[in-house]
């Protein structure tokens, strides 16, 4: 036994890439994190999943600190982030229209589908009128919409940064260490759970999401910074917010 350490019981002996590792699970677990935290101790109470989504991944970005400065996710020239902040609003505009474009489809085909099998019986009035506003969309816990929830754009926007913090800037910056014929399947797999991460909400949610998490994703490799995906995710926020509510 002479000369063996503890560190020999550890599969990754290496600190930070051990800490990288676990705040990348952390990151991309986000959302369950939070589902887990409500559903578990908050959903008798007059507190919607959002809040608790918002401290849940503004506390992770708040950890991720200790490895990763803000300055690194900002790593570029001040005329290219100017820059980044108009391409964001103009990225950000184009999808959300074709987010409202894919809801709009939905609900055509939830609607025609209703009609072929005579959903307007009288059990069908229970039955709630699918909506697209974010208020909704968002909202993961749909069987306690009676509890009263009120939410906020202050709330929307906040996730829409802390999302972005973990996806594309620290879940990015872990992806960027790894050898380089994994980094592009790494990347892609980021944005892919992103956009399943919204499951809950229907499976057109699933593909309107990952198009919004991949245009941020390409956003933040072409500029090297992650202004303009903070742009695009608070901006498609306040727009389909303001523009469906």
């Amino acid at each position: 036994m002479e000369g063996f350490l503890i560190r020999d019981l550890i599969l990754i002996p290496d600190v930070r890439l051990y800490s990288l590792m676990v705040l990348s699970m952390w990151c991309l677990g986000s959302s369950n994190i939070a589902s887990h935290i409500y559903s578990r101790f908050f959903i008798d109470f007059k507190v919607n999943s959002l809040t608790i989504q918002m401290i849940t991944k503004g506390v992770i970005c708040l950890m991720g600190t200790s490895l990763f400065s803000m300055d690194a996710l900002f790593d570029a020239p001040p005329f290219t982030q100017c820059v980044s902040i108009l391409i964001g609003f103009f990225i950000g505009f184009i999808v959300v229209k074709i987010e409202l474009k894919i809801n709009r489809l939905y609900r055509t085909r939830h609607d025609h589908k209703k009609i072929r099998d005579n959903t307007y019986s009288v059990t069908s009035t229970l039955v709630k009128k699918t909506r697209t506003h974010l208020k909704s969309l968002h909202e993961h816990y749909v069987s306690h919409e009676k509890s009263d929830q009120n939410f906020s754009l202050m709330i929307i926007i906040l996730i829409a940064i802390f999302e972005e913090i973990l996806f594309r800037g620290y879940l990015v910056q872990c992806c960027l260490l790894l050898p380089g014929v994994w980094v592009d399947a790494a990347l892609m797999m980021t944005v892919v759970v992103f956009g399943l991460s919204h499951a809950s909400l229907g499976l057109h949610q699933i593909l309107s999401k990952t198009l919004l998490g991949g245009s941020c994703l390409l956003s933040v490799l072409f500029f090297h910074t992650i202004l303009p995906a903070l742009i695009i995710h608070s901006f498609f926020n306040w727009r389909a917010y303001v523009c469906c509510a």
